[in-house]
């Protein structure tokens, strides 16, 4: 019985003790991957396409979490991990399907946020959100057409929000100026001014709802409906406070009188008001006319005083550039051709590009492998490459006839890719700086006929751009 007993508490111990080492070990090794799932689930938008299994996965690895927090057992925190993987990747496969079947849906919903429709929109965007809940439950319950019905009906919903949104977002100042002007009895004091801003406010909804992504234009049109709505608040005060004196009319206009006295000053000017504002203000007019016709002038002729200085500028100085520049290419040029044995490569001036045609860049037959023994001589393609570090550079490949076209073109393009990725792997290429072509046997060099002619059409050209203007 003593020996029964004692193996148990041995065996207590033994199980406590493995309990500890298990809750030894870091956070991060037993959450590292579910961590990055958890990531993923986050940044997928499975809270709105997939709610229910996004909560389900969030719910077993806060648990989890704060049950390896608490030092509880190992093996349940591991299987409400392994719940959570279950939900999360429930999720990540709903929010593809959401994806792919309320593709148009979604789009209209961003659209609808970024114009703000939950705030200028609310009773449309409440109702498009409840339209694409229903859609998005459809998809859990795996009902495809209820979910198209569903999305369907939202994006339409949502269409609408944006259109309301745009409208009363771009809208609500002129709306509030207008019913201040109307306050001021702007209708019956300036019946134009006032009609001309309800026109703008009407046209401006119009070419929302005719397009909404014509923002520019809207915009335009909105603000032209709010300055005319000031215009009018103010004529309906000025007409006001006009109609409480008749002293008032002849004090407005000396006041405009006063004013186009101002404007005639820097032309010494003394305009005479007998006759009415008309002959002074043309005479204004030509006054202006004059100066704008004389500013053009003096413009054009400035800048084509300045176009002759700028010229015989370049005379003196394009000479010596240019004979520089090419003295410093030729050099280049020539140090390139020097890097190379006549059985290795050719190096030719083509069509504002230096081509180096790799000879010595063997392959094996149908494989697209650079074998070590021609690392040297790439090495020297980098050195040329070294000599124009900012250009453009194009890998070709080439085959002879032999076989099939479309082989050849596939194996052309291989061995080409191979070589731009060797390259960019030992210089400090961007990807976009350079690029593989496979020719295939489209553009030979010698006759495909004899042995000497096919070697010289099985090759890599490289083409290195010219900074040539």
């Amino acid at each position: 019985m003593k020996k029964n007993y004692f193996s148990f508490v041995v065996l207590i111990i033994l199980s406590s003790a493995c309990l500890s080492l298990a809750q030894m070990q870091p956070k991060s090794e037993i959450f590292g991957k579910y961590d990055r799932l958890l990531k993923q689930l986050q940044e997928s938008g499975a809270q709105i396409y997939s709610p229910e299994s996004y909560e389900k996965a969030i719910e077993y690895y806060s648990e989890a979490s704060e049950d390896f927090d608490k030092q509880k057992d190992l093996k349940e925190i591991k299987e409400k991990l392994l719940r959570f993987q279950t939900y999360a990747l429930e999720g990540l496969k709903n929010v593809e399907i959401a994806q792919s079947w309320l593709d148009e849906a979604i789009k209209m919903r961003e659209k609808a946020l970024d114009v703000g429709a939950p705030q200028f929109a609310a009773k449309l965007w409440e109702r498009a959100e409840k339209k694409f809940k229903r859609a998005v439950e459809n998809i859990e319950d795996n009902d495809r057409e209820d979910v198209l019905k569903y999305g369907s009906e939202a994006r339409e919903l949502y269409d609408q929000a944006v259109r309301q949104a745009l409208i009363n977002s771009l809208l609500d100042e002129p709306r509030q100026l207008i019913a201040k002007a109307r306050e001021e009895d702007a209708p019956e004091l300036c019946y134009q001014t006032y009609m001309a801003a309800l026109n703008a406010l009407h046209d401006t909804e119009e070419m929302i709802n005719a397009n909404p992504d014509s923002l520019d234009s809207a915009r335009l049109k909105a603000d032209q409906a709010a300055y005319q709505a000031r215009h009018a608040l103010y004529l309906a005060r000025m007409i006001k406070e006009l109609r409480k004196k008749d002293k008032n009319w002849e004090l407005l206009i000396l006041k405009f009188e006063d004013l186009i006295k101002n404007i005639a000053i820097p032309f010494n000017y003394n305009p005479q008001f007998d006759e009415g504002f008309d002959k002074p203000v043309q005479t204004i007019i030509g006054y202006i006319a004059n100066l704008k016709n004389e500013n053009k002038r003096l413009v054009k002729e400035n800048a084509e005083l300045k176009k002759e200085i700028n010229q015989i500028k370049e005379k003196e100085t394009n000479l010596s550039v240019e004979l520089q520049k090419r003295l410093e290419l030729e050099n280049k040029i020539k140090k390139i051709k020097e890097l190379f044995e006549p059985g290795e490569a050719e190096v030719l001036v083509q069509d504002d590009n230096l081509l180096i045609r790799l000879f010595g860049l063997k392959f094996q037959p149908g494989k697209a492998i650079i074998q070590p023994e021609y690392f040297s001589l790439l090495t020297k393609v980098q050195r040329a490459i070294y000599e124009f570090p900012d250009s453009y550079i194009l890998v070709e490949g080439h085959t002879d006839a032999s076989g099939s076209s479309y082989k050849n073109k596939v194996l052309s393009q291989q061995r080409a890719k191979a070589v731009k990725e060797y390259l960019i792997a030992n210089l400090d290429l961007k990807d976009s700086q350079i690029e593989a072509i496979g020719r295939g046997d489209q553009e030979p060099i010698a006759s495909n006929k004899t042995a000497e002619g096919r070697a010289k059409n099985r090759r890599i050209d490289i083409r290195i751009a010219l900074p040539i203007d």
